[in-house]
């Protein structure tokens, strides 16, 4: 994102903006998670959302890395992975990682169908990566397989190995209830435990807060939290209380109704009102995404990379203009959002390259200041390059008129 630490992605419906989120996510899970291609879940996410085509699937990230002291740049890197579909299961066929520099370029390593072509790493290393790369990240072979064992000769490389990696944990995901895909599989897979799905997995730390690695909207109104971060968990409910009480005025407080579930407690939350009480389950969709939205903002405010797909989605469009308000005033981290309200290009159309326009052809168009034009009006128009928009009322009359 280019002079700015918000973007908002605009499009017809169908032109694709929830595909990038989704393959950011798909990104970090490859690195996050070492059984992502592996689960049957997986499998069944990525039937649906592949190209139907090529049965291919290509990811392409790249990020700064820079001293948060002096702001000194340590490196622009850049790290791509294609993954393919094959007799019902995904596969990686190449995996690449360098380094770019002003006037060329350093490989750190690349992959293809499981063979290294060039690696920075030793031969040791690059042995016991065998049959794994078919499956798996480098990145996450790297730091979860080889962590007690001396991985490098050259320290250099290590660090940078472990930006891919640090990258990656940095970036949260939230994507939007109806494009989940999260029932769709639960139904696929029958005997699957539908509370590993439906409770969200914490994991809180007093130096970043309430931090959960992702965030589902409205389906999620229970936690699963470790007895010794309950403590961490009651302060972030505090929080939590004061931001919706921005919202709604009469809440008295939220109350946690812990119950003990092993190593664990699973906590329910009820909103007090005074003379009632109301589980999160019950409460309006409204309120239910300002809660997800807080938790996954506050992480912004911890300096990572949000993405929402549909951020305007149960949002009155009043609390989402002043939100997005409260961020570009108070830059920290990134937040990557799609949208179809046009309210916020109005907060947003001060800085170049916070909007981006993408065609149903793929074309993306990014909003740079020029006179007195309004990105809005352009917008409704039709005058952005590949969204004419060349729908009328009367395109209806024979699809809805009875007569």
């Amino acid at each position: 994102m280019q002079n700015t630490n918000i973007k908002a992605i605009y499009g017809c419906n169908g032109a694709g903006k929830s595909a990038v989120i989704h393959a950011l996510k798909i990104y970090t899970d490859i690195i996050k998670h070492k059984e992502f291609l592996y689960k049957n879940e997986t499998t069944i996410r990525l039937n649906e959302l592949i190209n139907k085509e090529t049965k291919r699937l290509e990811l392409a990230v790249n990020f700064l890395v820079y001293d948060k002291q002096t702001l000194e740049i340590k490196g622009n890197f850049l790290h791509e992975i294609s993954i393919y579909e094959e007799g019902g299961s995904y596969y990686v066929d190449f995996e690449i990682l360098r380094k770019i520099n002003s006037q060329s370029e350093t490989i750190i390593f690349w992959s293809q169908r499981g063979s290294i072509i060039h690696s920075s790493f030793t031969d040791e290393l690059n042995e016991r990566t065998k049959n794994i790369l078919i499956k798996r990240s480098v990145v996450d072979i790297f730091l979860n397989e080889f962590e007690n064992v001396k991985l490098l000769d050259d320290k250099d490389v290590f660090e940078k190995i472990f930006y891919f990696y640090a990258n990656a944990f940095n970036i949260l995901i939230m994507t939007d209830e109806e494009d989940d895909h999260l029932y769709y599989i639960m139904n696929v897979i029958e005997n699957r435990r539908k509370s590993d799905f439906r409770s969200l997995n914490t994991n809180v730390g007093k130096a970043q807060g309430f931090n959960p690695e992702t965030i589902k909207p409205s389906s999620i109104t229970s936690y699963r939290v470790r007895y010794e971060d309950f403590e961490d968990f009651s302060e972030f409910l505090l929080d939590l209380e004061k931001f919706i009480k921005i919202f709604k005025k009469n809440l008295v407080r939220i109350i946690p109704d812990k119950k003990d579930n092993g190593d664990h407690f699973i906590v329910e939350p009820y909103f007090d009102y005074g003379n009632y009480r109301i589980h999160l389950e019950f409460e309006s969709a409204g309120i239910k995404k300002l809660v997800n939205v807080y938790q996954i903002l506050k992480a912004k405010q911890q300096g990572m990379i949000i993405a929402i797909d549909e951020f305007d989605s149960k949002i009155n469009d009043v609390y989402l203009t002043v939100l997005l308000e409260y961020f570009v005033d108070n830059p920290k981290g990134q937040l990557l959002f799609t949208t179809h309200n046009t309210s916020p290009m109005e907060i947003l159309r001060k800085c170049n390259h916070s909007i981006d326009f993408l065609s149903e052809k793929g074309k993306v168009t990014s909003w740079v200041k020029n006179g007195n034009y309004v990105p809005a009006n352009l917008y409704k128009k039709g005058f952005i390059d590949g969204l004419p928009f060349n729908i009328f009322s009367f395109d209806f009359n024979d699809v809805l008129d009875e007569n």
